[in-house]
């Protein structure tokens, strides 16, 4: 596990100590802990203030990471973290957020009507019922950021929401006119609209899964050191 987390964390973070950062506190605390063998302690938090971490250490010991955990209002402690310059790094869970945009990108669904927006967003949801999936994590105390990227491949799946497409997309304004030929046309044009949109529909019935190749998923957010 230790092997893995090192080969990974040199592959996707900088261990350069020259990395311009407008507040150094945050790095300067964490050097103080994991080059001091005196005991320390410092805390911080991330996404926006979610998630809390505290880095402890003891008269002559490595340094430990916590994590805060609301469920029970304690502290456990993180396993298998890699302590570098300025970057920690640890495996873990985190929620499945991938924007919906993002998988929808790759879908090309017809648009006949595009008085509404955000669309091809807002004729889909996602399906998926599995929440979490493993992470690497890596805290960089000169940039004051938190990453997570996708440990392993993962299958989003998203599903159309046909009433709402058909409705929407199905709507052709009205012709002001009274010739008849006109009005017959018009009226096989809405049919042939209709059922296109059905026969669009039938296509995405079970669904568009979507496959994020590994650390093609990344969500970055900033830390604030609590002095």
């Amino acid at each position: 596990m230790a092997m893995r987390l090192l080969l990974l964390f040199l592959l996707f973070s900088s261990t350069s100590t020259a990395i311009a950062s407008p507040n150094r506190a945050m790095q300067q605390a964490y050097q103080g802990i994991i080059y001091s063998l005196r005991a320390g302690k410092m805390q911080f938090n991330c996404d926006n203030g979610l998630t809390r971490y505290r880095i402890q250490s003891d008269f002559g010991s490595r340094p430990r990471l916590y994590w805060h955990t609301p469920e029970t209002n304690s502290w456990v402690e993180v396993q298998d973290v890699i302590f570098n310059d300025t970057n920690i790094s640890f495996e873990g869970s985190s929620m499945r957020d991938i924007e919906l945009s993002n998988l929808t990108s790759q879908i090309h669904l017809p648009i006949f009507n595009r008085s509404y927006k955000d669309v091809p967003n807002r004729y889909f949801y996602k399906a998926n019922r599995e929440q979490h999936a493993p992470y690497l994590f890596i805290i960089d105390t000169a940039e004051q950021t938190s990453s997570a990227s996708n440990i392993e491949p993962q299958t989003e799946k998203i599903a159309l929401d046909k009433q709402r497409y058909l409705t929407e997309q199905a709507y052709i304004s009205p012709i002001r006119t009274t010739n008849q030929h006109r009005l017959e046309m018009a009226s096989r044009l809405a049919q042939e609209r209709t059922q296109l949109l059905e026969a669009i529909s039938l296509q995405y019935k079970q669904g568009v899964s979507i496959h994020i190749p590994p650390y093609t998923h990344k969500k970055v957010s900033r830390c604030y050191y609590k002095r």
